[in-house]
């Protein structure tokens, strides 16, 4: 039997468990692609998420990246991220800043103002993988896309 991780998230039936997958890629996108809408979501989650909780490689460079940005005061979006993204081999492949109005189409499709939502799929993600490895301690490989 699989062991699934259960997130409370609003809903219009109220707050009712749902399923999630240890790696949550939509997840993961919505957070950063409402980030990147609307800096003041990170003030909103940094309690909740850090960038040790993002199971995909880019995302986890992407968080980190916004988080030094905004902590400097400098608006973080893809305008103001054009260069870093085209320029960071990660992103590159993924289409550097072309990635960065993915990931807000993304945010936009599944309602960016449910960030707070995002942040908590992603970090009981990363707290299941941790328990499902024992005690093989808290490293863990990240999925690039």
């Amino acid at each position: 039997m699989a062991l699934v991780t259960v997130t409370q998230l609003r809903g219009g039936d109220g707050n009712r468990p749902i399923h999630i997958p240890r790696l949550n890629q939509e997840a993961e996108q919505g957070l950063l692609g409402a980030i990147l809408c609307d800096n003041r979501y990170f003030h909103r989650i940094a309690s909740i998420v850090a960038e040790r909780h993002f199971g995909i490689g880019v995302h986890a460079r992407l968080w980190t990246e916004l988080e030094r940005r905004i902590a400097a005061g400098a608006f973080a979006n893809p305008v103001t991220l054009k260069a870093w993204a085209d320029n960071d081999e990660a992103l590159k492949p993924l289409g550097g800043a072309g990635y960065l109005a993915q990931l807000v189409k993304a945010a936009n499709t599944l309602d960016a103002s449910a960030a707070e939502d995002y942040a908590r799929v992603v970090a009981d993600r990363c707290q299941a993988s941790h328990s499902d490895a024992g005690s093989a301690g808290p490293a863990r490989q990240k999925r690039h896309i």
